[in-house]
C-alpha cells in the first residue's frame, strides 16, 4: 500500500503542475498519404516508439475535416476507440472558467467579486482576492496538493469523499505572494471556484455543468466523475506501481478519494470528440458571448513553464513544446494513470483533442506538434 501512496502522490503532483516535455522532432511519416492517413500513422508510430498503452485523439476543422482516430488498448484485449472516456486532469478548469463566465454572463457573479461575497474566511486565504485571481493563478494561494501531508492523509483512505472545506482547513499553507502581483499555478483556486459557483448559482456544481454547458453542447460522454455517474466505458489507467520497469493497471485503486481532491480543478471524464466539441463551441461564440471570450483570452505572462506563453481565465497560450511556433490556444492536464491535451489553432479554426492511458508527456507532445504540422501541410 506504501507504493500506491507514492504512486498516488508522484502522478497528482504531475497532474496538477505544468507538464514538462523533452526536445524531439516529431514523428516523421510520408508524405505520400492522405491527411487521415497521415494522422493514423502518427498516432500508431507514436504508440509503437513511446510504448504508450493507448491513445485517442480527433481533429475538427468546421467545413474540411472531421477525424478521429485511436491506437492500442484499454486493457487485455479491449481496444481504445474514439467513444472510449479518460480522466482529462487539469483540462478541468476550462471547463470550470466556462462555467464562471456564463454565470457572470448572467449577472450571478462578477469577474471582481471578491472571496469575502461569497464564502467564508480561511486561513492563509485573503478575501480580497477576486475571481479573476483565481481564474487566472494570480491569487497567490498556496497549492493544497503541494502540502507535505496531504498524500499521507488522503492516501490513508482512498473511498473517502472530501469536502472542498476540509481540503481548504487541512492543507492550505501560507501564500506565495500577494494577490495580483504574480503568478503560481495553484489548484486551490479552483477549489474555491467550485465553491463559489455553487454559493453564486444555490446549485450543486455537476449540474450545472451539466445543464449549462454538457447537455446544450450534446457533450453526452462527459461528466463530472466523483460527482457523477460515468455512463460508458473509462479506459484504464496504467502506471508502474511496483517499480519493475512495466505499467501496472491502476483500475483497480479506489478513486474516490482522488475524484473528491480534484474536483473542478481536474476531476471531468471525456471522451476526444466531446471534447473537440467543448472546444469549438467555446472559441467560436457558442457557449459564451465574444466578451467573456476576450475576458478568458487575456493573457497573464511569464507563467513559468515551458508549456504556456501566457495563462488566461482557465486557458493558455500553448507554448513551442506543444504547438512548434503556432498561436495555438489550450489546456493540459494528466491524472491517475492519464494525460490528456485540448488545442485551438484560431488560424484554422481547428481542435484538436489528444488523450493517453498514461502518464507521458512526451508522446503527449509529439503528437500535437506532428497534428498541427499536419494540418498547416494540408491548409
Amino acid at each position: 500500500m506504501k507504493n500506491i501512496y507514492l504512486f498516488l502522490s508522484a502522478v497528482f503532483l504531475l497532474s496538477i503542475a505544468f507538464l514538462s516535455c523533452s526536445e524531439e522532432s516529431p514523428t516523421n511519416i510520408s508524405n505520400d498519404l492522405t491527411f487521415s492517413e497521415k494522422l493514423q500513422r502518427t498516432l500508431d508510430k507514436s504508440s509503437n516508439d513511446f510504448n504508450i498503452k493507448g491513445i485517442s485523439a480527433s481533429i475538427f476543422i468546421p467545413g474540411r475535416e472531421n477525424w478521429s482516430g485511436s491506437s492500442g488498448v484499454s486493457h487485455a484485449n479491449i481496444a481504445i476507440t474514439s467513444s472510449t472516456l479518460f480522466i482529462i486532469g487539469s483540462v478541468t478548469k476550462t471547463f470550470t472558467s466556462a462555467l464562471v463566465l456564463k454565470l457572470a454572463e448572467e449577472g450571478l457573479l462578477s469577474l471582481d467579486d471578491s472571496l469575502y461575497k461569497w464564502i467564508p474566511s480561511f486561513a492563509n486565504i485573503d478575501s480580497i482576492i477576486t475571481i479573476r485571481h483565481l481564474l487566472n493563478h494570480t491569487s497567490g494561494v498556496y497549492d493544497y496538493s503541494t502540502h507535505p501531508d496531504f498524500w499521507s492523509f488522503v492516501g490513508s483512505d482512498l473511498n473517502k469523499k472530501w469536502t472542498p472545506e476540509e481540503i481548504l482547513n487541512s492543507f492550505v499553507n501560507a501564500p506565495y505572494f500577494s494577490p495580483g502581483s504574480d503568478f503560481h499555478y495553484s489548484n486551490t483556486n479552483y477549489i474555491l471556484l467550485g465553491m463559489i459557483i455553487e454559493e453564486a448559482a444555490q446549485a450543486e456544481v455537476a449540474v450545472l455543468l451539466r445543464n449549462r454547458i454538457f447537455n446544450p453542447l450534446g457533450l453526452n460522454k462527459t461528466f463530472l466523475a466523483g460527482d457523477e455517474t460515468i455512463s460508458g466505458i473509462l479506459a484504464h489507467g496504467w502506471y508502474d506501481l511496483t517499480n519493475n520497469g512495466e505499467p501496472d493497471d491502476v483500475s483497480s485503486v479506489p478513486n474516490t478519494a482522488f475524484y473528491s481532491v480534484s474536483w473542478t480543478s481536474g476531476a471531468i471524464a471525456a471522451s476526444v470528440e466531446d471534447l473537440n466539441k467543448f472546444s469549438q463551441a467555446l472559441f467560436t461564440g457558442k457557449l459564451i458571448n465574444q466578451s467573456s471570450l476576450d475576458e478568458m483570452l487575456k493573457y497573464h505572462s511569464p507563467t513559468y513553464s515551458d508549456f504556456y506563453n501566457g495563462y488566461g481565465l482557465g486557458i493558455g497560450s500553448l507554448g513551442s513544446l506543444l504547438v512548434g511556433g503556432t498561436n495555438a490556444a489550450g489546456h493540459a492536464g494528466d491524472a491517475i494513470g492519464y494525460c490528456a491535451l485540448m488545442v485551438y489553432l484560431p488560424a484554422h479554426d481547428a481542435s484538436i483533442s489528444i488523450m493517453i492511458n498514461e502518464v507521458n508527456s512526451n508522446c503527449l507532445c509529439s503528437i500535437s506538434k506532428s497534428f498541427v504540422e499536419i494540418i498547416e501541410e494540408y491548409y
